[in-house]
């Protein structure tokens, strides 16, 4: 990690990459402005993927000497110029500057003019305010920043994070992503509240929200609406019961249909990790549902959790379960 105050002067900065005569820049650039310039100094920032698909489309030339390192050397930290393309099309790290620590062949001065136009096709910038900042993958991103007047400090913090080989992990969402259940979970839902509070409570007469809720957090919103007393039992019978009601309405026909082209993803990542000698990735859920009714869920909609799902991550509310934020956990399936 790198942790620098950035005080290059007033003059404006063209877009680059951060640390772009390494063998591999950092991944993350987090920038905070700490105090405003009287005027100007906008953060300038375009999607290097964007550069780069316009480059392909109306100039493959200049594209192919983006991805070729013959044609630009990066200056590295000992003062040397390593050749480096701009493109790396293995890593897919894209690097960029246009000062001295670069050096570029006749031809890619020639084309500089079309980049540039290109860039500023599809850039766009931020005027932060202080305590605003981003954070970008300098991988990615090209940033810069307009020219100022007055006095302006901004810090800035550069991240390599670590990432160990084979542990990397796809979470899907379940209603909406894999399957769709909206009245199996409604029926089963209000069904199981219901007997345990000893009231009729229904869809009909709870306007609560159901979309993008865990079902702790639901459940303390239907439960204060009606005015339950004794939550903590409610919840914890609840916690026990659900599952089972969730079975008996599926077992009544009311559907869960797996979404489409979900399976056919699935197939596909699952074949990847089979024609490989490591598996590339683990497969798992972030989700509001519980464990075990995410589970029926899909396997009500015909998906074999048992070779596909490897992980599993629950979106779990925070004593204060109105936040809008959650804490989630991941838990190795055995």
């Amino acid at each position: 990690m790198d942790i620098k105050k950035c005080g290059l002067g007033a003059n404006k900065l063209f877009f680059h990459t951060d640390r772009s005569g390494w063998d591999e820049p950092p991944r993350i650039l987090m920038s905070t402005l700490r105090s405003q310039s009287e005027s100007g100094g906008e953060s300038l920032l375009v999607d290097g993927q964007n550069v780069l698909n316009a480059l392909r489309q109306h100039d493959e030339d200049l594209y192919n000497l983006f991805t070729n390192s013959k044609h630009t050397r990066f200056r590295a930290d000992d003062g040397t110029f390593v050749p480096r393309a701009m493109v790396d099309k293995e890593t897919g790290i894209f690097r960029f500057r246009f000062d001295d620590g670069i050096q570029m062949s006749a031809s890619m001065v020639v084309g500089f003019a079309k980049l540039q136009g290109i860039i500023y096709q599809h850039a766009y910038f931020v005027s932060l305010r202080p305590g605003q900042g981003y954070v970008l993958d300098n991988h990615r991103y090209l940033h810069g920043r307009a020219s100022f007047t007055g006095s302006r400090e901004l810090l800035r913090v550069l991240v390599r994070p670590f990432s160990p080989p084979g542990e990397k992990v796809i979470l899907f969402d379940i209603d909406g992503t894999l399957c769709r259940s909206e009245a199996l979970s409604i029926d089963a839902y209000y069904s199981c509240v219901s007997d345990i509070v000893g009231k009729d409570i229904n869809h009909a007469n709870t306007p609560v929200n159901l979309h993008g809720r865990t079902d702790l957090g639901l459940l303390h919103d239907i439960l204060d609406y009606h005015q339950v007393a004794r939550k903590d039992r409610v919840v914890e019978e609840f916690l026990k019961l659900h599952p089972q009601y969730l079975e008996r309405s599926l077992s009544k026909g009311l559907p869960s249909v797996i979404c489409p082209g979900a399976q056919e993803m699935l197939s596909w990542l699952i074949g990847e990790n089979e024609s490989s000698r490591q598996p590339k990735f683990q497969l798992g859920l972030i989700t509001g549902n519980s464990r075990p009714n995410a589970l029926l869920k899909l396997r009500g909609a015909g998906i074999d959790t048992t070779t596909i799902i490897d992980y599993h991550c629950f979106k779990i509310p925070s004593p204060n379960y109105r936040s809008a934020l959650a804490l989630i956990y991941a838990q190795k399936m055995f």
